[in-house]
Formats: C-alpha cells, sequence, structure tokens
C-alpha cells in the first residue's frame, strides 16, 4: 500500500519564499457532500428505485 503522507505537501509544511506553507490535500466538505449524494444514488439504482 501507498504512504500517502510520505507525498510532497500532505500533512508536512514544505518552503517556499523562506516560508513554511502547509498545503491540505484532504476533500472539501462540498467534496465529501458530493461523494455522499453519488453513493446514494448507486443504491438507490441497485434497489431498482
Amino acid at each position: 500500500m501507498t504512504n500517502f503522507q510520505t507525498y510532497l505537501g500532505y500533512g508536512q509544511p514544505y518552503r517556499m519564499a523562506d516560508e513554511h506553507i502547509w498545503k491540505d490535500r484532504r476533500p472539501t466538505l462540498e467534496h465529501i457532500k458530493e461523494q455522499q449524494q453519488l453513493k446514494k444514488l448507486k443504491k438507490k439504482r441497485k434497489r431498482g428505485k
């Protein structure tokens, strides 16, 4: 399995213009809600409703 925490910008700061910048690659709330809606639609399609 891949260790995502070793990738650049995942939970660790990287230097840019002598400043540490934290870059968050986690999904936003909007993205999470969209994924949940798609998951519900898939369930409904499987059930035939």
